[in-house]
């Protein structure tokens, strides 16, 4: 009896000498992977074209032109929705939607004053979907926007630089010829530490929203004047990045100030600072298998009130990057007609790195095994002979 006892106990002993043995083999198998977007940009592109209402999106619980224009582009950066932009521009051919979106004072019968900045982003998406912004609403666009050039090289009266800044991107899109005062007026707003603000002077805080399409736009402009003002701009946003990859409005970090920045990056060929700010807009995505999947957060922590609204530009402005585009090279010329669906699939248990180090490890498994076989023989061994010495007695 004493005999069996004993013999119980090696078993025990075996058994618990191959616990971590059949710990170290994989377990990947029995475990659920978690699901990921096979492509993020189409993801969110999928996302932003089921928002739209038909021929534009809303924000706010109304039409929104600028809405539905950072839309547009967002979807040609991804190189799909060519027949959304086809909707939307042929709702803001509507005379009423249009002149209410590119002049002040156009619904009240007040003077009227061409609002440059919007209409320098409506030709940039005429020009970019392959349309003509000579010939839009049977107007032309691009004449309107250069009688606004003002003596001191801006476009408008309002004195903004952005607006300027989208004058420029759509009349170079657009093919026209830019003067030469343009560069050295957009400098002359420049703010101290090369950054770009709604405000100049000792006022100035620059803003990566600002300085993002002021990039952009330099890029496009020729001559030392805008040569000097994007190496300052360039700097300042290289400067101005987090940790994480992200830039603030002056104080959160947020999808918009990151996308606008990231395109920029591309723009001047800042490749490693411009993939950290994607991977920040990565974490802002809404995951497969969630409410709203694909979307971009305007930041991590939703606002109860307007989280949802604010999803929609954030995710249009943040797809020009995610697809590895920028507002001044963008190229829709391969564009697909509809949105894709969302594609998820499994996510990789082992990272790249993960699995580079089990290839150069692959004698591990092996030694398992062999330790195994060996504890095996020895437990068949103990169990062998626990069985001859009780019949023995």
């Amino acid at each position: 009896m004493l005999k069996n006892r004993r013999n119980g106990k090696r078993a025990l002993a075996v058994a618990a000498m191959l616990a971590p043995v059949a710990a170290l083999l994989p377990t990947t198998a029995a475990v659920a992977e978690d699901e990921v977007f096979a492509d993020p940009d189409q993801a969110a592109a999928s996302w932003l074209g089921n928002q739209s209402d038909g021929d534009y999106w809303n924000y706010g619980g109304q039409a929104s032109e600028s809405a539905s224009l950072d839309g547009v582009i967002g979807l040609l950066a991804a190189n799909v929705g060519a027949e959304q932009a086809e909707n939307t521009l042929n709702w803001l051919s509507d005379p009423d939607v249009l002149d209410g979106f590119i002049y002040t004072g156009a619904e009240s019968g007040e003077d009227e004053e061409l609002k440059t900045g919007q209409i320098g982003k409506l030709i940039y998406v005429i020009e970019t979907s392959g349309g003509d912004a000579t010939q839009f609403a049977e107007r032309d666009l691009t004449e309107e926007l250069e009688e606004s050039l003002t003596d001191d090289g801006l476009y408008g009266e309002s004195g903004d630089v952005l607006a300027t800044g989208w004058a420029v991107l759509g009349l170079d899109r657009a093919g026209a010829e830019l003067d030469d005062s343009t560069a050295a007026a957009i400098a002359d707003l420049q703010c101290p530490d090369g950054g770009f603000s709604w405000e100049s002077g000792e006022e100035c805080a620059s803003s990566a929203d600002y300085t993002g399409v002021m990039v952009s736009a330099l890029s496009v402009l020729g001559g030392d004047d805008a040569e000097n003002a994007l190496t300052d701009a360039e700097q300042w946003l290289l400067d101005n990045q987090d940790e994480d990859g992200a830039f603030t409005d002056g104080s959160t970090a947020n999808a918009n100030s990151t996308a606008m920045a990231a395109q920029a990056l591309l723009a001047t060929g800042n490749a490693e600072e411009a993939e950290r700010a994607v991977s920040y807009l990565l974490t802002l995505q809404i995951p497969c298998g969630d409410d709203a999947q694909g979307a971009i957060k305007f930041q991590a922590e939703e606002d109860p009130d307007w989280g949802e609204d604010a999803r929609i530009m954030a995710t249009g402005q943040a797809l020009v990057p995610l697809a590895g585009q920028n507002l001044a090279e963008l190229d829709a010329s391969d564009a697909a007609s509809d949105v894709p669906g969302i594609d998820c699939e499994p996510e990789e248990a082992v990272s790249d790195s993960d699995s580079s180090s089990d290839s150069d490890n692959g004698w591990l498994p092996w030694i398992i095994v062999a330790v195994a076989v060996v504890i095996a023989a020895m437990a068949a061994f103990l169990v062998i002979r626990a069985k001859r010495a009780k019949g023995s007695e």
